[in-house]
């Protein structure tokens, strides 16, 4: 977990929000497993790890954009420079179960669908939702909306909604 990698779209080398949630997952389901059997030193290094990932994960977190960064000290990018905008994290929240009514979910979800609505032109009909890409500079066949990220961000709000109206 502490080198560099390929984000989600294989596009960027470096630090990426998505990757450290899913291993940051394992290890604690791999801690629990390791207990259940017995493995108690496992265990106790896979809990340290997953700890040590928290560290990691919250350096993501923009404060002065108000924005979960996807990809943090990028070592290099396939498709051009990226603002830290990007779905990916939207995608971790939901793949790992976390409260998606955290506050940094929501102002990068808010983010992200801002931008989304001023760069497609499909999202200037009117208000029944907004198609959603992968991040705004997305330049592969010219960056396009996603079905998958658009479904993606209605299982957010849904999800979001659910859990507003436990609280």
């Amino acid at each position: 977990w502490q080198d560099p990698c390929f984000d989600l779209w294989e596009e960027v080398f470096g630090h990426h929000y998505y990757t450290r949630k899913v291993m940051k997952k394992a290890l604690s389901e791999g801690a629990r497993l390791a207990r259940v059997l017995g493995d108690g030193d496992a265990a106790n290094w896979y809990s340290e790890q997953a700890r040590l990932l928290d560290f990691e994960i919250a350096k993501h977190w923009d404060s002065d954009r108000q924005i979960i960064r996807a990809t943090i000290e990028p070592v290099s990018t396939f498709n051009g420079p990226k603002l830290g905008l990007d779905t990916a994290v939207i995608l971790a929240g939901l793949h790992v179960g976390d409260d998606l009514s955290d506050y940094r979910y929501v102002k990068t979800a808010q983010a992200l669908e801002k931008s989304f609505r001023e760069i497609y032109s499909v999202n200037k009909f009117g208000p029944a939702g907004t198609a959603i890409g992968r991040y705004p500079e997305d330049g592969y066949y010219g960056g396009n909306p996603w079905v998958l990220t658009t479904f993606a961000f209605a299982e957010f709000n849904y999800k979001l909604g659910q859990s507003l109206l436990k609280q």
